[in-house]
């Protein structure tokens, strides 16, 4: 691991990754990067599973491929704080970050309820995940492991009017639009 660079892993992230001025965030230069955050950086883009990585009590996020869909339009938010990207949602979740980081063991949220604004417009999504601590020689560090969203994700715009898109999935294709889309026949 010595002398190569912690994104080689990266896959279709890479150049995301290597066009981040990591010496302006709080990880510093990578070249200084500990080898516990180059080991787990590692472990985490070389999984399909996806995953992001929110480093240090700073809350720099890392992630892989499959967790890049979640971010939608938020897209690309690396090296940037989750409370920065996901402002919508962080009196939900920075009490979870505060726990782990005060050594109060992993978070369990199975289908938890997220109003997130990733497309121009207030999405309402489900996803289970888990915040855990990863052990490190000089601080403690939160990862978490996101799982796609196991129920439909209604979607409310602006205006106020709401629709039923379909199912949300951290790979999913499709945009959702502010507009509603026609509603799904009970046969599909």
């Amino acid at each position: 691991m010595s002398g190569s660079s912690p994104f080689d892993g990266a896959g279709a992230l890479r150049r995301e990754y290597l066009a981040v001025d990591w010496a302006a965030t709080a990880l510093g230069d990578p070249a200084g990067w500990s080898s516990s955050l180059r080991r787990t950086l590692e472990l985490a883009l070389g999984t399909r599973f996806a995953v992001l990585l929110a480093w240090g009590p700073e809350h720099v996020m890392l992630y892989n491929e499959a967790y890049a869909p979640i971010l939608a339009e938020k897209a690309p938010a690396l090296g940037r704080r989750v409370e920065d990207v996901f402002p919508e949602a962080w009196d939900a979740l920075g009490p979870m970050f505060a726990d782990v980081l005060a050594g109060r063991g992993a978070t369990w949220s199975e289908d938890q309820r997220l109003l997130l604004d990733r497309r121009g417009f207030a999405e309402e999504t489900f996803f289970t995940f888990s915040y855990s601590p990863v052990p490190t020689t000089t601080a403690v560090s939160v990862s978490s492991w996101t799982s796609s969203p196991r129920r439909p994700a209604r979607s409310s715009t602006a205006a106020g009017s709401s629709c039923w898109p379909g199912w949300v999935s951290s790979r999913a294709t499709s945009r959702t639009r502010p507009t509603c889309p026609r509603a799904p026949s009970r046969s599909s």
